[in-house]
């Protein structure tokens, strides 16, 4: 290597070191610091332009000058998981844009044909989830890369953790979720001392990690090391801070249930194409300035925004310290990215309130372009926050928690949703719909009407003998559009014998229709 400058010679500089940061500690690289042997000046003041580095697995998002004349950011489009232990390599593909600070002539160079930095990247705690009423009495944590205790590198166990602000009990275990070779872990479940309750997550009370440091000997930052108990609200059944409670299109159910409203959500129900209203209950808060819940819905979030089936409006990605001050929370790797797409709608008022819950009433119009034929609704609610006295409240999504009971709880966190479904009538206006049903696993048969006069209508249920099995409606009914389900049971409650039925609907305008339903075990 020409080490002297010559007339017609080159100067090369050699990189000394480089390194990898996280500068907005949100827990994904977002740059690389490089050092030269010696002072560098670029050709022109401010400008990369002749400069090209190629970094494997990561998107070059140009340069920019680091804190020493020896120095410069390569800086990088952030991927989409966690990645603080992350150590790229990059290479030079083409460099006229620097020279040596007293010689004409000179090239940045690299030792070898490729370039390792150095693992300096700080571990953050990615995200916190907690069930509200679960008796699990579990918190999961996600760190942004596997940690080890500060002491020896050994596990991480429960003196690694401190409960603050009323968090129930002290933390008796630590859980192992997701080793990563050696003594490493990425994931653990802490066990608490009784039940996070809806305060708990409401209030956004936190929990410390301490003395915890990755594989490269970076510690976890004390100004990052506190943590609010979970970053979205989730509850079991009935527990949640805000849960929706029925889903309704203009089609009028007779009792219960049937085509034109649900109040299950997890994805299989269906509404037809039409203005629907959701109404959700939040339940009672210690916060009486509390905003009412907003509703986030769409239809189409790309597989790429999401995470084990769960996507999240705009939120903030990083680890704030106050808790709550940005928009939406703050942490990270819970989603690859927040999904802007999603359409917003707040309610107008509550519709009624009681000494533990308030209930909440939101409309979508038929017009809206996510309510379309064959769409997939799934929805979230927002908690709006806000600060008194300094202390942050809300600022929370909710999403739905398939099962609390499970050991992997926390691999299920969905959105609620529903089905958008067009009815195709059918002859006299009476449409059946899953006509093959099993009792056994609470499955039903609906039937959607439309009643274009005033009159009596009677929908019964008969066997292949003709015997009457049950009454579904007997009465006077205004014109409008309805709907009624069989759930496969007799007029004492019992579930009928396996077989073909036939539901019966005799209506006004001399309208006298069959349909037949086949029941399976």
């Amino acid at each position: 290597m020409i080490t002297e400058s010559s007339p017609g010679w080159l100067r090369f500089i050699l990189v000394k070191e480089s390194i990898t940061q996280d500068s907005d500690a949100d827990g994904r690289i977002d740059r690389i610091l490089v050092t030269s042997e010696s002072s560098m000046k670029r050709k022109v003041d401010g400008a990369y332009e002749r400069l090209e580095i190629k970094v494997d697995g990561y998107t070059v998002n140009g340069y920019s000058d680091g804190p020493e004349s020896t120095q410069f950011y390569i800086n990088l489009v952030e991927g989409s998981t966690l990645d603080t232990d992350a150590v790229p390599k990059w290479r030079i593909i083409n460099n006229e844009t620097f020279r040596d600070a007293g010689v004409k002539a000179e090239v940045l160079s690299t030792r070898r044909d490729f370039e390792v930095p150095f693992d300096k990247a700080r571990p953050i705690i990615g995200y916190a989830l907690a069930a509200a009423g679960s008796p699990r009495n579990e918190v999961f944590i996600r760190f942004s890369e596997p940690v080890t205790d500060h002491n020896g590198g050994g596990w991480i166990n429960n003196f690694n953790f401190r409960a603050l602000e009323n968090v129930p009990g002290d933390v008796s275990e630590v859980k192992i979720i997701s080793p990563a070779g050696g003594t490493g872990l990425e994931e653990a479940v802490v066990k608490l001392g009784g039940r996070v309750t809806v305060q708990d997550i409401y209030e956004n009370r936190k929990f410390i990690v301490e003395y915890v440091k990755d594989g490269a000997g970076n510690e976890l930052e004390a100004k990052y090391n506190a943590h609010r108990v979970s970053d979205l609200a989730l509850g079991i059944t009935g527990s949640g801070i805000v849960q929706p409670a029925s889903a309704a299109s203009r089609t009028k159910p007779v009792g219960d249930s049937g085509v034109g409203t649900i109040t299950e959500f997890d994805g299989t129900g269906f509404l037809e194409d039409d203005d629907i209203r959701i109404q959700a209950v939040r339940r009672k808060l210690p916060d009486t300035a509390a905003s009412p819940p907003e509703l986030f819905y769409d239809n189409s979030v790309s597989a790429s925004f999401r995470s084990n089936g769960l996507w999240l409006p705009s939120f903030s990605e990083g680890n704030d310290p106050a808790g709550v001050r940005r928009p939406h929370g703050t942490f990270s790797g819970l989603v690859p990215r927040p999904w802007n797409g999603a359409r917003r709608s707040r309610t107008q008022k509550p519709l009624r309130v009681t000494s533990s819950s308030t209930l909440f009433e939101y409309e979508i119009k038929a017009a809206d372009p996510k309510i379309v034929n064959n769409a997939d609704l799934e929805f979230l609610f927002y908690m709006p926050g806000h600060e008194v006295g300094g202390r942050g409240f809300g600022n929370l999504y909710a999403a739905r928690l398939i099962d609390d009971t499970a050991a992997d709880w926390y691999r299920g966190v969905r959105p609620w949703g529903f089905l958008i479904r067009d009815l195709v009538t059918q002859a006299g206006g009476v449409t059946v719909l899953n006509n093959i049903i099993n009792p056994m696993r609470s499955e039903a048969a609906s039937l959607h009407y439309e009643v274009t006069e005033g009159g009596t209508v009677t929908i019964q249920v008969f066997d292949l003998s003709g015997n009457l099995v049950e009454i579904l409606q007997r009465g006077y009914q205004a014109p409008g559009e309805y709907s009624v389900s069989w759930n496969g049971r007799n007029r004492g409650g019992g579930i009928v014998a396996r077989g073909i039925y036939f539901i019966r609907y005799v209506g006004p305008g001399r309208i006298d229709q069959i349909r037949k339903v086949l029941v399976v075990k």
